[in-house]
């Protein structure tokens, strides 16, 4: 690899100068100067120049990287697209890499293992993607050495974003409730992630504000063989639910595979909303989808980390992201 000495003996210049033009620093009012400093680009990619980046950065004292750390195993945190997407957006935008690693909590819990993993990874910062069951020793070890960190989709007391799946929730049930329904059910499924109890919580206050407390009915369906039997068996009887509110998409299909084998149309006899990243779409059916922001949630994590950077002493208050609702093709007024 071609260093500035060899650029500036091949042009007949300084060290100074090649350094100043590859920079950007040269000032080049006249055409002598402008001539020479194309000549020392020229040069440069000839001889397949490459700036010592590490170099640079402990000039400018910082890397213009940050590193996301994920915990190992199932379960425990959740790559998805739109996230990373609105990441890599923010953090281009300001000259900023990213960088991924996944390690054992075995690590991560060790004195002096979070410092070494920003000068091996040449960060300036943390983002912490890790949404559940996460030992409470890193957050102290974070705060310990005062790295500059962002925890997403999950709920502390400082310095994370999430979505604001109470309000999302609270919402969709709004919109059942708007229509007329009073017969409104929730699906839950088990997960250790705070949208469990968030979305959950949402549809109870809803109900509540309704004046229809003693009408909240919730099954959860969890991960068992069971599932379509659970849902028949709710949707099963003349007191049966208008509407239902599904913690997620995938609990969506055996509510529509219940609906028709019991005779019920959606959405004449039945209303459904759940919750997914994009606008949920089961067996051809456009599902009313309250829309997970994950893309702002990382904008919005990108955002208060760079501030973190800047300002490391500064501790932020949670940020929850708002959600938005997709009309799809399965709520409408209950039928007489």
């Amino acid at each position: 690899m071609a260093t500035i000495k060899q650029i500036a003996e091949e042009c007949g210049v300084s060290m100074t100068t090649v350094s100043r033009v590859l920079n950007g620093k040269n000032k080049e009012v006249w055409s002598s100067t402008a001539n020479r400093s194309k000549e020392i680009r020229r040069v440069a990619e000839k001889l397949q120049f490459r700036p010592n980046g590490l170099a640079r950065a402990m000039r400018r004292g910082s890397f213009h990287s940050v590193t996301m750390i994920e915990p190992t195993g199932q379960w425990r945190s959740t790559r998805f697209t739109e996230l990373f997407d609105g990441l890599q957006d923010r953090l281009a935008a300001a000259d900023f890499h990213l960088v991924l690693e996944r390690l054992p909590d075995t690590k991560l819990i060790n004195e002096g293992f979070l410092p070494r993993i920003l000068r091996e990874s040449s960060s300036d910062g943390l983002l912490v993607n890790y949404d559940s069951k996460f030992p409470p020793e890193i957050l102290t070890l974070i705060r310990k050495y005062r790295i500059p960190f962002v925890w997403i989709n999950a709920k502390i007391d400082a310095d994370c974003v999430y979505p604001d799946d109470f309000q999302s929730s609270y919402l969709a049930t709004r919109r059942l409730l708007e229509l007329g329904h009073r017969k409104i059910a929730y699906l839950n499924q088990m997960s250790l992630h705070y949208s469990r109890t968030d979305r959950r919580g949402g549809y109870v206050r809803a109900m509540a504000e309704a004046g229809l407390a003693d009408r909240v009915v919730e099954v959860s369906v969890g991960e068992e063989d069971n599932r379509l039997a659970l849902t028949k068996g709710l949707l099963t009887g003349e007191d049966r639910p208008t509407a239902l509110v599904a913690y997620e998409s995938y609990t969506i299909t055996p509510a529509l595979v219940a609906a028709a084998t019991l005779g019920l149309r959606v959405p004449e006899d039945l209303s459904l909303v759940t919750f997914s990243t994009a606008p949920a779409w089961t067996a051809g059916v456009p599902i009313t989808t309250c829309i997970v922001p994950f893309y702002e949630v990382g904008q919005a994590a990108a955002d208060m980390l760079l501030a973190k950077i800047e300002q490391p002493e500064v501790t932020f208050p949670p940020k929850a992201i708002a959600s938005t609702v997709t009309k799809g093709s399965t709520c409408v007024a209950p039928q007489p």
